[in-house]
């Protein structure tokens, strides 16, 4: 019993270090792929807001054009009765 209860206690401690290992190992793979769910996540979310602002920027230059030209063509109005 000497010689076998040590030999018995590094097997069950490697054991348990194995399992350890194989857990943390999944732990790292579930945290690697919520990582990854993330970033796409974000990724698409950084996409559809950049593609909201540029239709916002079209359409306020395209009031801006607009009000510009209604503007000219009140001064140039102005500008003739004189």
């Amino acid at each position: 019993m000497g010689q076998a209860e040590p030999e018995r206690r590094e097997e069950h401690r490697k054991q348990h270090q194995t399992g350890r290992a194989g857990e943390h190992r999944k732990l790292v793979r579930a945290r690697e792929k919520r990582l990854a769910e993330t970033k796409a996540e974000v990724q698409q979310k950084t996409t559809a807001e950049k593609s909201e602002i540029e239709r916002q920027t079209e359409e306020a230059q395209e009031a801006i054009r607009a009000q510009a030209s209604t503007l000219a063509d009140q001064i140039t109005a102005a500008i003739l009765k004189q």
